[in-house]
């Protein structure tokens, strides 16, 4: 089945009514550079789900973990090219990323503190939390990931339990996503229902800057070309985020019709030019994807 990507571009002055604020910055004031990983790992994330139709498909895609001193980043994989300079077009991790509800997390980030970059057309979201750690009883098991000898551990996160295998040669507490807090860092991570799985696939010895983008990128178009202008985050406390995902894509009609908690804006604003296709119609606004068929939602935190 083919994916059409659709450009749609936000002009100021109607997206001034969405977000109040905007700022003319240039790129290199707009990121902080937060700390310097020692390593990255590089994890499959995969969620077992269903499609609109009701069959089962397993959505998937990479994630980097940056590891640096009490601090890590994790995020879509594409990305992290990206920021290396080794990867320009990243319409393909855009998709993923809607379709699977990826966040971008920092942990540590402020001190004891963890925050989570997430878009939800039109907006994109800033939540910050304290830095909790699932509640971790270590098992009998014992096997081997990507290379590494692992012990098990099993813990309960925000509503869910999570079996996970962690590898003690490598001495870091980090993982993926939100888990951490072993003596090792977590090679794979499944939840209880199997909707969920983080597996290891690599690690590299690095020292690169663990970055935070302080304001989302706005562009806007007219007769002089294009502009981009800095838009604050949208803030939410976590549990308003957690209800307000729920409500968004938690719906029996959220797969068929995904769009439906902003009709006006997907009124407002028409196709505009096909970019290129794989397996589905798709909007871009801005960047930010707006699927024309979504999957049903398996949420990471239920409370």
């Amino acid at each position: 089945m083919k994916r059409t990507i659709i450009i749609i571009s936000l002009l100021a002055a109607a997206c001034s009514g969405l977000q109040a604020q905007t700022l003319s910055l240039k790129d290199d004031a707009a990121i902080d550079t937060v700390g310097t990983s020692m390593f990255t790992a590089v994890y499959l994330y995969e969620i077992q789900t269903q499609d609109a139709r009701g069959n089962a498909v397993t959505d998937s895609i990479l994630l980097a973990l940056q590891v640096g001193d009490g601090l890590s980043k994790c995020f879509a994989y594409d990305r992290y090219l990206k920021e290396k300079g080794e990867l320009q077009n990243i319409n393909d991790c855009a998709f993923f990323e809607a379709l699977m509800h990826v966040q971008s997390v920092w942990s540590g980030y402020p001190a004891e503190q963890r925050r989570t970059l997430e878009t939800i057309a039109p907006y994109c979201y800033e939540v910050t939390e304290k830095r909790q750690q699932p509640k971790w009883a270590l098992t009998e098991e014992t096997d081997s990931v990507c290379g590494y000898s692992c012990r098990g551990a099993s813990g309960e996160f925000r509503g869910k339990t999570w079996n996970v295998l962690y590898a003690e040669e490598i001495p870091s507490p980090a993982g993926p996503w939100k888990l951490e807090g072993l003596p090792g860092l977590i090679a794979k991570a499944e939840d209880a229902e199997h909707h969920h799985r983080f597996t290891l696939i690599g690690i590299t010895q690095e020292a690169m800057p663990i970055t935070y983008p302080k304001y989302y990128s706005l562009f806007s178009y007219d007769n002089g070309g294009a502009s981009k202008k800095a838009v604050p985050y949208m803030k939410r406390k976590l549990s308003k985020m957690i209800a307000f995902k729920q409500r968004t894509f938690g719906s029996k009609t959220y797969p068929s019709n995904p769009n439906a908690y902003m009709p006006d804006l997907m009124t407002a604003f028409g196709s505009v030019s096909t970019v290129y296709g794989q397996t589905q119609d798709v909007t871009v606004v801005n960047g930010t994807v707006i699927l024309g068929e979504g999957h049903v939602y398996q949420p990471l935190e239920l409370k």
